[in-house]
């Protein structure tokens, strides 16, 4: 078991997946349950979408957002997210990777503006691996819209300038 003050940091970690169409299985949300009921992390919520989208052309997969709120001073912001990764996101984009079409990632920290991350197409579980190396660029250099393309995060804005980030 975990000393506690590293419990009393996992606590500073609420995660919020959104399911912007459909939802979750049963099957999928026990397996969520099992996989983060006993990670000590503070929240984890699971939000679901009431109305379907039955239509052609509808999105044929789970679109999930995830927002990562992480109640913490700067200077180790970095690690609970990789925490956070570890012991929420991960376990549950595993469990829901063959239906997942989209995984958005919202990290929001005390005051600062949030930092948004996509991973499109979500099979690319590396990028996960490689979101707090690249928190702490993106944080220095206050990019907010990170897209995952050829292996590494890419800093995108309406000026179409790019910056790469993280490692390979």
């Amino acid at each position: 078991m975990a000393d506690d003050d590293e419990l009393s940091q996992l606590q500073n970690i609420q995660l919020r997946f959104s399911a912007k169409f459909g939802t979750f299985t049963d099957d999928e949300r026990k397996a969520i349950v099992d996989a983060v009921g006993k990670s000590y992390l503070g929240e984890v919520r699971l939000d679901e979408a009431i109305v379907q989208n039955l239509g052609i052309g509808g999105p044929g997969g789970l679109p999930i957002t995830v927002d990562v709120w992480l109640n913490i001073w700067e200077g180790t912001a970095s690690a609970l997210l990789a925490v956070a990764i570890m012991k929420g996101i991960a376990p549950v984009v595993r469990i829901v990777q063959r239906r997942l079409v989209r995984l958005v990632a919202v990290v929001h920290q005390d005051e600062s503006e949030p930092v948004t991350y996509f991973v499109d197409p979500p099979d690319e579980l590396n990028a996960l691996d490689a979101m707090p190396v690249d928190y702490e660029v993106t944080i220095r250099t206050e990019s907010r819209t990170r897209v995952w393309r050829d292996g590494r995060w890419e800093q995108y804005e309406a000026t179409t300038r790019t910056e790469r980030g993280g490692p390979e």
